[in-house]
Parts: structure tokens; C-alpha cells; sequence
């Protein structure tokens, strides 16, 4: 597989603009906007159109399903729910000074930026565990052989394949100013439950488990195990506006979500686990040229954030790390304060811009990492190191994520699209456009393979359900994505092989 070469540099602009699409990571609704305008807040309804609804800022409670006359809107799950788009290190502490840190060790010819198989690595064979302990809720497990595994509320090994964006509403195309997949619902189905019925019984007979970010949890919850994100920070995290995570303020609002939106849902067994957040900005990248240290020292001067920045001056990396290891904090004793019982997930990292000292704060508090994981064009993962880093090595599917934090990983997005569905595939550019359907499927198979090698990863998601409408969802992705296509056919050649493959996890040897 290719390495970055870096072959491209008249691309990186416009890649540095274009990762605010990656696959389902925009929280915004389908306004129209571009992806780096201003977002306005919306309701749920207008939510449903995007990938990552983001209702931060708002009071939640108040945030409800309006009706829409002659259209039957699905029962949303929760509002932070986009019904549509790293052994661990030593703790610092947020008081830590600087000496008490550890040290951080498109078109169709365009080369790709494959994750390198390591065909001369020999990860062993893999040894399902037996006899796991019943806990009545998913865990995590290591193994004797030092695999990760994931475990069943009843004691069985579990590899999570998942899809990302399951549900009935699809996005609005900001052409038209219709929403396709919702007609094709409509007009197919009886109600929403007869498309989750329908659905889930697709969903497992291709041999997934698992309903990823943004998908309906109400409609398909029962059948699958779901991963809602709970946008705990309450910031605007497309614009990568970040709050004062060291503010009285900032624990008080992580502790109202959990109240409202963990605590509900404390006993459900098949709840995997809680994303905190989605793609936090936690330096330079295509939202602000800025540090986080630059962010704080701009902040009044006796706000909180602004007091602990001053002891960093000049060193942004240390910042980093206090203030990582002060969100995670904050966040998981809110969120186990009200629920010991499911795993906590992470933050669905960008892969390609997460810098090391923040994995190495993560790993003392989460119990999974999770990354959005795409193949790129050739050269981005380079040219993102050279314009935002230092970054930690996303090579080897994560392996160093695993090795930072000690933490198993969970691939939360990837995807590939082709030119033979009709689609224009046009944005973002940063991920290649294959020709055919069966290379889609090639590619997908290559990838889980490797995913299943490696032992340190407990799943996958693919983004996403359905494909984006032709003329452009709200930022203008307008990609062959989906599993379906708008008029809820699946593409046959990539769910057959899917299927094959899912045969062949981990947890099915």
C-alpha cells in the first residue's frame, strides 16, 4: 500500500477546507451555509437533514420533533444525536507544572494514502476468549495473548461493526431543496418502525451489530447495539470554538447532560457506550491557526482557563497536556458520576490531527479511543503533519494511538465512494473516488482485514446508511456513501462482500 509521498501540494488548501466535511463529521443542519461560515442553531427537525446535529448551546430539554405537515418526521432518540451527516500514561493533573509532565514520545489516477498493511508483521493468531465474566453491560477485555476484545453484557467476545447516520430521514438536498431519501421512506414504508423492521433485519443478515454516531437509537436501539454523542462541551466544535474547560461553568454543564442525557439511559443493556464529543479542535487545523495555549491566554484575565495558561507561556505542548487531562477529567467523572455501568467511547478524534500529548491524557480516563479513520489521497497525512503538527503517527491503523494511551481503539468512521453510482463525488477531495463498485467493495475489504489483524482494535463503522443527494447535503458533500442508495436499494456488490467479510470477524472465529 502507498505511503504518503506528498505528490500533491496544490491540493493541500483546499484539503486543510475540506476535512470540516470528513464523511459525517459536520454538525450542522443543511442550511446551505459553506462549511466554514457561521452555523446558526436550528431545531431537531432541521437537524435531521446533516450529519452531526449540534445542539450546543441550547437547552435541551427544549429541543423537540416539530410536526411537518404532510411528512412523517422520525421520532428523534436524543437531541445530541445526529438523526441526519490512546499502556496509559502518567497523570498529570491540571496543576501539573512543566517539569512534572511526561515526556510525548480527485479524480480516479490520484494516488491514495492506504494505511500500510505490515504484511511482515505477525500479530498471531486470533484466540477468541472464553468463559468472560457476565456483567449485565459491555466491557472491554484483554486478552492473555494481548488482543482487545470488547464483551457482551453476557459474557461474550464482541467486535463492533457498525454504521454511522442509520435513519429514515435522510439529508435535504440543498439544490432542490428536497430530501430524497425521506420521499423514498414515505412512499415505501407504512411508518417509520416498519423502515427500522426492514432495516435491522438488512443491517444483520450483512453482519453488522451495531448502529454508530447519529443514528436513530429510539426506532433502532432494540435491535442493534447504538453509541449516541453526547457534544458535551456545549461549543460549537465546527467552528472549533473551545470553552473554558478549567471554569466552575464548564463542570456544572457537563454535569447537567449527564443528568439529562446519560442518567436516562444508565440500565439499557445495549447501550455500547457514550462519544463525549466529536472531532474536539485541540490545536492548529482547518478551524484556527491557533494553539489551545493562544486560545486561553486570549481569555479574560482572571477567567479561570486564562490563570492556568499563564504558567505555560512558550511551551503549548505542556499546555496541551494539563488541559487534555482537565476535559477528560472533568467529563468522565460527570458522565460515571450518574452511570458506572457503559464504557466511555472518546471524542471520535480526527486521526490524521490529534496530537500525542492528547492520547497520552486520555488514556488514564476513557475506557476505548475512538478515531474517524478515512483512506486519503496521497500525501494528506504528510502535509497535515508539516502545516499542523507536531501530531501523533496515525500509521498502522492507530497503532500508536494504542500505544500512548493503552487503550483498545475503535475505528468510528471510514468510507469509500465510486463513480459508477452517478454521484458527483465531487467534495470534500481529500478521499480518492474509485471507479466501480467493485473496487468500493475491494477496498472495504482490504481495510477490515487489517483491521481484524490488528489487535488492538475492537470495531469499525462505516459512514454512513444512505448515499448524500446529488445535488450537495448543507456543506455539498454529495457522495456514493451510503450502504443504500436514495431510493433505499443497497448496492449489492458492496453489502454482499460485506457480508463475507463480517463472516470473518473476530468474534465469529
Amino acid at each position: 500500500m502507498n505511503q504518503p509521498s506528498g505528490r500533491f501540494p496544490f491540493l493541500v488548501p483546499l484539503m486543510m477546507m475540506s476535512l470540516v466535511a470528513c464523511g459525517g463529521t459536520s454538525d450542522s443542519a443543511d442550511t446551505g451555509i459553506v462549511p466554514d461560515a457561521d452555523v446558526p442553531r436550528i431545531d431537531t427537525a432541521e437537524a435531521l437533514d446533516m450529519v452531526g446535529a449540534d445542539t450546543a448551546g441550547e437547552d435541551i430539554a427544549d429541543v423537540a420533533t416539530p410536526d411537518t405537515p404532510g411528512e412523517e418526521v422520525a421520532t428523534t432518540d436524543l437531541p445530541f444525536e445526529d438523526l441526519p451527516s490512546e499502556d496509559a500514561s502518567t497523570d498529570a493533573g491540571p496543576d501539573a507544572g512543566p517539569g512534572d509532565l511526561p515526556p510525548t514520545d480527485v479524480s480516479t489516477d490520484v494516488p491514495v494514502d492506504v494505511p500500510p498493511a505490515d504484511p511482515g508483521v505477525d500479530y498471531g493468531p486470533i484466540q477468541v476468549p472464553k468463559a468472560l465474566e457476565s456483567t449485565g453491560f459491555y466491557r472491554t477485555h484483554r486478552g492473555e495473548d494481548g488482543r482487545w476484545w470488547l464483551v457482551t453484557p453476557d459474557g461474550q467476545p464482541f467486535y463492533s461493526i457498525g454504521v454511522c447516520s442509520c435513519q429514515p430521514n435522510g439529508s435535504v438536498d440543498r439544490t432542490t431543496g428536497e430530501r430524497p431519501y425521506r420521499q423514498t421512506v414515505l412512499a415505501r414504508y407504512e411508518n417509520d418502525a416498519a423502515w427500522a423492521t426492514a432495516t435491522a433485519d438488512r443491517l444483520e443478515s450483512w453482519g453488522f451489530n451495531t448502529i454508530g454516531a447519529w443514528s436513530d437509537a429510539n426506532l433502532l436501539g432494540g435491535r442493534l447495539v447504538y453509541t449516541p454523542i453526547l457534544y458535551i462541551t456545549g461549543s460549537d466544535w465546527l467552528a472549533g470554538s473551545i470553552p473554558d474547560y478549567f471554569a466552575p461553568e464548564f463542570e456544572a454543564r457537563c454535569q447537567q447532560i449527564a443528568a439529562q442525557q446519560v442518567a436516562p439511559r444508565k440500565d439499557d443493556p445495549n447501550l455500547l457506550g457514550w462519544f463525549l464529543d466529536n472531532e474536539l479542535r485541540w490545536g492548529p487545523d482547518w478551524r484556527s491557526q491557533k494553539t489551545l495555549l493562544a486560545d486561553y491566554l486570549a481569555m479574560p484575565e482572571d477567567a479561570p482557563g486564562r490563570i492556568e495558561a499563564e504558567k505555560w507561556r512558550g511551551n503549548p505542548q505542556g499546555f496541551l497536556r494539563v488541559l487534555a487531562d482537565r476535559y477528560f477529567q472533568v467529563t468522565t467523572t460527570a458522565v460515571r458520576a450518574v452511570d458506572p455501568n457503559h464504557l466511555i467511547l472518546g471524542v471520535r478524534s480526527v486521526s490524521v490531527l490529534t496530537p500525542e500529548p492528547v492520547v497520552a491524557a486520555a488514556g488514564a480516563w476513557l475506557d476505548v479511543f475512538s478515531a474517524n479513520n478515512y483512506v486519503f489521497v496521497e500525501g494528506m497525512a504528510e502535509a497535515l503533519q508539516s502545516g499542523f503538527g507536531p501530531l501523533i503517527d496515525s500509521g498502522n491503523f492507530l497503532e500508536r494511538y494504542a500505544q500512548v494511551s493503552g487503550l483498545p481503539v475503535l475505528i468510528t468512521e471510514f468510507s469509500f465512494r465510486a463513480l459508477d453510482s452517478g454521484l458527483p463525488n465531487g467534495y470534500p477531495p481529500i478521499y480518492p473516488v474509485l471507479d466501480t463498485q467493485q473496487e468500493r467493495a475491494d477496498g472495504f475489504a482490504e481495510y477490515v482485514e487489517e483491521c481484524y489483524r490488528r489487535p488492538w482494535i475492537v470495531g469499525h463503522h462505516w459512514f454512513e446508511w444512505a448515499d448524500q443527494p446529488a445535488g450537495g447535503r448543507f456543506d455539498g458533500e454529495d457522495n456514493n456513501f451510503g450502504l443504500v442508495d436514495v431510493h433505499d436499494d443497497p448496492w449489492q456488490i458492496l453489502v454482499s462482500r460485506m457480508t463475507e467479510v463480517h463472516a470473518r470477524a473476530p468474534h465469529r472465529r
